[in-house]
């Protein structure tokens, strides 16, 4: 039940935004399972942008936080 309402907040408040949101996770990470990511992605009602890194776990390869910086700078105004 605890489990379940914590995954209800997350979708709850993942509806809320509506500002562009670009996701990123890791295919094997146990900290932050894939099926959680793929909840709050799938639940939100905003422009969205996805990358899967099938290698990854709970870390980010630096090819990964330079995609990070571009999608920033083509979206600030």
């Amino acid at each position: 039940a605890i489990r379940r309402q914590r995954q209800m907040c997350k979708e709850t408040v993942a509806k809320q935004i509506t500002v562009p949101v670009y996701m990123t996770w890791g295919f094997n990470d146990n900290t932050c399972p894939p099926t959680t990511s793929y909840i709050v992605y799938n639940v939100l009602n905003c422009p969205k942008e996805a990358l899967i890194t099938p290698v990854n776990e709970h870390w980010t390869s630096e090819d990964t936080e330079y995609g990070h910086l571009l999608w920033i700078k083509k979206h600030l105004k």
